[in-house]
């Protein structure tokens, strides 16, 4: 378990109570105060929701080469392959 109050910004003014319901998309609502005394610490609902961390693409070289490499291995067993049923080995 998690406490909430620390995956958010801690100047947010928010202080997050409850936690009631979580979706598919790993939304968070809720309940909560904003502290705020001139407004008397009034309770609002609240919807989190996650922000991924980029993944790391691979560089265009890498996968033009990745590709290139598969190319020739299908194309040599397949060579291989039409040798054989010709009777070259």
């Amino acid at each position: 378990m998690s406490n909430l109050n620390d995956l958010i910004p801690a100047n947010s003014g928010w202080l997050l109570g409850s936690a009631d319901g979580i979706n598919n998309s790993g939304q968070i609502v809720g309940t909560g105060t904003i502290q705020d005394p001139e407004r008397n610490y009034p309770v609002h609902a609240f919807l989190l929701t996650p922000v991924l961390e980029p993944t790391s693409v691979p560089e265009p070289s890498i996968i033009l080469g990745s590709l290139t490499a598969s190319a020739f291995i299908v194309l040599g067993k397949k060579s291989k392959q039409q040798d054989k049923a010709k009777g070259i080995v």
